[in-house]
């Protein structure tokens, strides 16, 4: 990842990747210091302020990271885990009712999420069964 930013060095997403490589090796200057470069190229980018507001509140610097994971929930509504870091962020930050509203968001994210689980794991179910039942040439009014 090194060597990649060294050759784009305006790549955002290399950036964000060595940042990410970096909190592997617990490196947590230098992934923030990566995200952050992630961030400036990718201003509109909702997995670069993830990652950057995520990394700042795993700092303990919960205020910083506010504007980030905001910005990230803002361009990517259906982000869980912005959601989750931007509930633990206000919480943190001293401020409840946001916090309660951002975790109401995820909560219907989530159930929105395991309904069309459900839907798909029926749809999979009938087919099977369709394709069961014209296999055993038990079609109703279908062409033998």
């Amino acid at each position: 990842m090194q060597q990649a930013v060294s050759f784009q060095p305006d790549s955002a997403e290399a950036w964000s990747d060595l940042g990410s490589a970096r909190k592997i090796l617990l490196d947590d200057a230098g992934a923030l210091t990566a995200f952050e470069k992630a961030v400036h190229f990718a201003p509109n980018d909702p997995v670069a302020e993830e990652r950057l507001g995520s990394e700042l509140l795993s700092q303990g610097k919960a205020r910083e990271a506010l504007p980030h994971l905001e910005e990230a929930v803002r361009l990517d509504a259906h982000d869980q885990t912005a959601l989750y870091n931007l509930q633990r962020a206000l919480l943190i930050d001293g401020h409840p009712e946001e916090a309660e509203a951002a975790k109401k968001k995820l909560t219907a994210l989530l159930q929105e999420k395991d309904q069309a689980d459900q839907r798909a794991v029926m749809a999979i179910q009938l087919n099977n069964q369709g394709a069961a039942l014209e296999k055993a040439d038990k079609l109703p009014g279908g062409a033998s």
